[in-house]
């Protein structure tokens, strides 16, 4: 993007719906959608991870681990960078 795009990121409760499905949806979600798709379940993890919203999903060390192994797919460089993004803010 140059320097006048501009670029927003936005979830609906289909995405939220999805991560309390589980581990399994979100994978299925994050192999399958286009890179808008995906930009927008990630921007809906860091709402159930940040410690902040008091969300306790029992399989949130699951959804780390697929994280880090979705670093190592073909994703775009903003799915990665997303997906980084969200790793720092849990360690």
């Amino acid at each position: 993007m140059g320097e006048r795009d501009v670029s927003y990121v936005t979830y609906t409760q289909k995405h939220r719906d999805i991560i309390i499905t589980g581990v399994t949806a979100i994978n299925d979600f994050l192999n399958r959608k286009d890179v808008s798709e995906k930009r927008s379940l990630l921007f809906c993890l860091d709402r159930y991870l940040d410690p902040y919203f008091g969300y306790d999903l029992p399989y949130f060390d699951d959804i780390i681990l697929l994280l880090e192994k979705h670093l190592l797919f073909n994703h775009s460089k903003e799915i990665n960078q997303d997906i980084l993004q969200l790793r720092q803010k849990m360690h």
